[in-house]
C-alpha cells in the first residue's frame, strides 16, 4: 500500500497580512471570507479577487463571537458556527446567517436568521433534544429559481447526532423561510445497525464529499469525525418534497475510519472523492493522519498511514493549540489549512513507498513486537525482520536474479528426473533378465 504524506508547498492568503491569525476561508465566486483573530476578538475579513486570481483585502473587520466555521451561501452572505472549538459538547453554541453590506466604505453585517435551542424547540416540539451543541454543519443546495433557492443545512449536534434544517432565502429581500426539520440521533442509530457508539460518543467536524439530485431523491455521501474508536462516511438518502424540503429515507455506513489510537478526535475534517484528511492531540502534540478511500467502500480503511506532527514549543494553554488547527479545504490533492504557527497554509498530499531507518536504527536480523490497539482492546504480534542489503552496485536487478535461481532450480529438476528416469528403465531390465534366468 503506498503511504501519504503532507507536504507544505506555500503559504496563501499573503494579502492578509502578518497582523490577523486567520484560520477559516471559504470562497463564493470571486470574493473570499476569512474567519481571523486579531489577538483580542474573531472577525470576519473580506477579499476580492479579479480574474488573473490577484486578491485585495477589503476594508473589512466585522466582529464575531466565538465564531470557528464560514461558509458562503451567496454573494456577501455568509454562515457562521459561534461555539468552543475544543469541547464543544460542553457549550450552548448557535449558527448565524448574515448579509455583509457596504456603506460609506465600511463593511457591517446584518443578521438575517439565527438557530439556536430556542429555534429548534419552537419547530420540534416535544421531539426537542434535551440540549443544543452545535459541533460543525455543512449545507447542501436542494432547488435553484430566479429570485430564491433553497437549500439544507446538515449540523452535528455533538450531543445528539445530525439535525437537518431546510431554508429558502430570496435573492433580492434575503428574507429566508422555514422549510422542514428533522433529527437523526446518530449513537442509538449506529448502536442499532451494529456500529459501536458508547453514550459519551460526540459527533463533530462533518463534510460533503459528494451529492447528487435524481428524480427528488437527494443521495449526500458525508464523512462525520467522532471521539469514539470510529469516525463514519455515511451515505443519505432524502425525498425531496415539492422541490425545496427533504425527508430523510436511508442511512448507511459505507466507511469506518479508525481513530489514532488512545488520541482524541479534534473537531476538523477536510475531505473529497479520494480522500479524508483528519486531526488528533494528545499532550499538547497534534498529528494530521491522511486516509486513503478504498474502491471498496465496504471495507474499513487500515490506518497505517504517514502523519505531520506538530508540537508547539510554548507552555500555551491548550485552548490556543486546538483553536489555531483547522482543516478548511481539499481539491484534489492540495490542502489548505492552518496550523498551531499564524496563517493558512497550503499542502500537497504525496503519494508513494518510502521506509527510512534513522541513524540509530539496528541493520539487523531482529524480531519486532506490533501492538495494534484502540480505545478497548490491544493485540500484540511479533514479526521477524530480516534485513538484507540492496546491493546496487550489481548488474543484475532483483527479478533478473530470481529467473535465474528459478531457472538452475528448473534445468537441476529436470536433470535429475532423466538420471531418475534413466535408473528405473536400468532397474527394469534387470529384473526382466533376472526373471527369463530363472
Amino acid at each position: 500500500m503506498k503511504d501519504n504524506k503532507l507536504e507544505e508547498s506555500k503559504s496563501i492568503l499573503d494579502f492578509l497580512g502578518q497582523d490577523y491569525n486567520c484560520f477559516r476561508i471559504t470562497f463564493y465566486q470571486k470574493s473570499i471570507y476569512s474567519l481571523c483573530n486579531n489577538g483580542v476578538e474573531d472577525q470576519i475579513q473580506v477579499a476580492s479577487c479579479n480574474d488573473k486570481q490577484e486578491c485585495k483585502r477589503e476594508n473589512a473587520y466585522i466582529s464575531v463571537l466565538f465564531a470557528i466555521q464560514i461558509v458562503a451561501l451567496a454573494q456577501d452572505v455568509v454562515v457562521i458556527l459561534h461555539t468552543d472549538s475544543l469541547n464543544p459538547e460542553n457549550y450552548d453554541g448557535y449558527i448565524t446567517i448574515r448579509k455583509l453590506v457596504l456603506i460609506d466604505g465600511i463593511w457591517l453585517s446584518n443578521l438575517l436568521f439565527t438557530i439556536d435551542y430556542d429555534f429548534i424547540q419552537s419547530k420540534l416540539g416535544a421531539q426537542t433534544p434535551q440540549s443544543f451543541k452545535p459541533s460543525s454543519f455543512v449545507h447542501s443546495l436542494t432547488h435553484s429559481e430566479k429570485n430564491s433557492f433553497a437549500f439544507q443545512i446538515i449540523i452535528s449536534d455533538s450531543i445528539n447526532g445530525l439535525l437537518f434544517i431546510d431554508l429558502c432565502i430570496s435573492n433580492l429581500t434575503f428574507d429566508i423561510k422555514f422549510l422542514f426539520m428533522e433529527h437523526l440521533l446518530l449513537n442509538k442509530w449506529l448502536n442499532d445497525n451494529k456500529q459501536y457508539a458508547n453514550d459519551f460518543t460526540h459527533q463533530y467536524s462533518n463534510k460533503i464529499i459528494e451529492e447528487s439530485i435524481k428524480d427528488q431523491t437527494k443521495t449526500i455521501t458525508i464523512v462525520v469525525v467522532t471521539d469514539n474508536s470510529s469516525s463514519y462516511i455515511f451515505a443519505l438518502t432524502f425525498a425531496i418534497s415539492d422541490n425545496h424540503s427533504n425527508k430523510l429515507k436511508d442511512t448507511k455506513v459505507i466507511v469506518a475510519l479508525n481513530k489514532y489510537g488512545a488520541w482524541k478526535a479534534l473537531n476538523t475534517v477536510a475531505a473529497n472523492k479520494q480522500s479524508v484528511i483528519m486531526a488528533f492531540a494528545h499532550n499538547s502534540k497534534v498529528v494530521v493522519g491522511v486516509y486513503q478511500i478504498s474502491d471498496n467502500k465496504q471495507q474499513q480503511v487500515p490506518f497505517n498511514l504517514q502523519f505531520l506532527e506538530y508540537q508547539h514549543q510554548n507552555q500555551l494553554i491548550s485552548r490556543f493549540i486546538y483553536k489555531q488547527l483547522y482543516l478548511t479545504i481539499l481539491q484534489d490533492s492540495t490542502l489548505i489549512s492552518s496550523k498551531v504557527s499564524m496563517g493558512l497554509n497550503q499542502y500537497e498530499i504525496r503519494q508513494d513507498i518510502s521506509l527510512s531507518f534513522g541513524q540509530s536504527a539496528k541493520l539487523e536480523d531482529q524480531t519486532l513486537k506490533i501492538t495494534f490497539s484502540n480505545d478497548y482492546k490491544s493485540i500484540s504480534k511479533q514479526i521477524k525482520l530480516n534485513i538484507k542489503p540492496d546491493n546496487e552496485g550489481s548488474s543484475f536487478k532483483a527479478w533478473q536474479i530470481i529467473l535465474i535461481v528459478v531457472g538452475f532450480l528448473l534445468i537441476f529438476c529436470f536433470l535429475g528426473f532423466l538420471c531418475y528416469k534413466k535408473k528405473r528403465n536400468e532397474e527394469e531390465v534387470q529384473e526382466t533378465r533376472l526373471m527369463h534366468i530363472n
